[in-house]
């Protein structure tokens, strides 16, 4: 009876369109969750339009090739690794706000995916020249660069002092963090236990900030 009536109610007329900036955000987290259980050499464009529920005309409007899709599932990816940049008037304490750029309260749950995509990303790599420059570009070498725009910022305002190459600073500071956690990964499969994963992210923090905070922060 209920539904019948929320049916009554629900307001007739034409389906909501979908404009294309929705529809790209759809279809890549769409595509996201095919390519992590098919990899991308078995994923064709085929499987991710039926997933989607359009058209191939459709998906090839939006996305040029399987490759320019693959290349926008890896920048979302990329960037739910760092919470980057920050609001530029963040006033918070330096440990503090790099426990949210490294999301040290992931759940268990999301970080388990991250680690079963980036699996999936470096095993293609070996295959696919392009998907290697890919990780490069869009995940080792942006990361590198907004942790040092952020390093950098922090210097200006006289919290840090990171030496004359930030780039290097900011590497150090990445693989400090990530380093083990990336070593575990491999290792275990899985994705370490929470408490020790934050453990890790803050002695890695207190190590790093031991050498580059200012006696001012």
């Amino acid at each position: 009876m209920g539904s019948q009536l929320a049916e009554e109610r629900r307001p007739r007329g034409r389906p909501r369109l979908v404009g294309d900036d929705e529809r790209r955000a759809i279809i890549v987290a769409t595509a996201h969750d095919v390519f992590l259980e098919g990899g991308y050499s078995a994923t064709s464009m085929d499987t991710i339009a039926t997933r989607c529920r359009i058209s191939k005309q459709t998906l090839y409007r939006l996305f040029s090739n399987k490759f320019d899709l693959f290349t926008s599932v890896a920048e979302v990816f990329h960037r739910s690794l760092l919470a980057l940049p920050r609001p530029p008037d963040e006033e918070m304490p330096l440990d503090w706000t790099l426990e949210q750029i490294f999301d040290i309260d992931i759940d268990p749950a999301d970080d388990l995916e991250r680690v079963r995509f980036f699996e999936m990303i470096n095993s293609e790599a070996v295959e696919h020249p392009e998907v290697a420059e890919l990780i490069c570009e869009k995940g080792v070498d942006r990361g590198t660069r907004l942790m040092a725009d952020w390093l950098m910022i922090e210097e200006r305002r006289g919290r840090l002092d990171i030496g004359d190459d930030p780039l290097d600073t900011a590497a150090i500071l990445l693989d400090m963090t990530f380093g083990a956690l990336a070593t575990h990964y491999r290792a275990e499969f899985q994705a370490p236990d929470p408490d020790w994963r934050r453990r890790h992210i803050r002695r890695a923090i207190s190590i790093f900030l031991r050498g580059a905070a200012t006696a001012s922060s």
